[in-house]
């Protein structure tokens, strides 16, 4: 699986291509964000579920088993965008995570670009 960022694409859906099947979010009204999880064809059959929760937030969820693993591609916005922006992408991201509910059950994978500074 591979969590893609600033893919653009301005519509949500699904798309097979090659040996992949991509389930994005579509780009805001800008043509900026969407985020995509690609998954070899061979265990997209295993997808029981996909949550567009924003331009930047997309989960799939697969059932391996008895396990179910949530797979999430997430791209935080920049510094300068302004603080509402920011708090509300966090808002999101943290309540897509709260949904997954008991841990014994439900592994979490997350692909994000942060946009945090490394450095100084």
């Amino acid at each position: 699986m591979y969590a893609f960022k600033e893919a653009r694409i301005p519509f949500d859906g699904q798309h097979s291509c090659c040996h992949y099947k991509m389930y994005r979010a579509g780009a805001d009204g800008n043509g900026s964000c969407g985020s995509q999880v690609w998954m070899l064809h061979e265990i997209s059959h295993l997808v029981t579920a996909v949550n567009v929760v924003s331009p930047r937030i997309i989960r799939v969820v697969l059932q391996l088993g008895p396990i179910f693993l949530h797979t999430t591609s997430a791209h935080a916005p920049t510094e300068v965008s302004n603080a509402e922006v920011r708090a509300s992408f966090w808002q999101e991201l943290t309540i897509t995570i709260e949904e997954v509910g008991d841990r014994k059950v439900n592994l979490v994978a997350i692909g994000i670009d942060a946009n945090g500074r490394v450095g100084s």
